[in-house]
């Protein structure tokens, strides 16, 4: 029989472990994009109706990933549909990578 086992890790989140989270995953700003052909509709993020966009540009450019941005302020290290906002990232592509509201987890799950 299959087991399976669930461990979460939670810190104190503050800015600088949000700019951490940040770097790690590798949101890319304009500045970064433009001369890629791709811009994002505000600042960093990109709406909902692009997600097809960004999904072909990451097939072109496998160094990159989609970052989703819940509705409930969670941002999910991969492509959740029904997301408010999405990011194009160029770091860790770990989808157990999650930032939210003050909290930053990673869920390791074995079977």
């Amino acid at each position: 029989m299959a087991m399976t086992t669930k461990s979460k890790y939670i810190v104190n989140f503050t800015y600088y472990d949000f700019h951490k989270f940040r770097l790690e995953v590798g949101i890319q700003d304009i500045y970064k994009l433009r001369p890629l052909g791709i811009l994002p509709d505000h600042a960093r993020v990109f709406y909902p109706n692009r997600l097809a966009e960004l999904q072909d540009f990451c097939k072109e450019n496998d160094e990159y990933h989609i970052l989703s941005w819940m509705a409930d302020g969670t941002r999910i290290n991969s492509v959740r549909l029904g997301a408010t906002f999405y990011y194009l990232c160029n770091g860790n592509p770990d989808p157990r990578l999650k930032c939210k509201d003050h909290l930053l987890w990673v869920v390791f799950e074995t079977v």
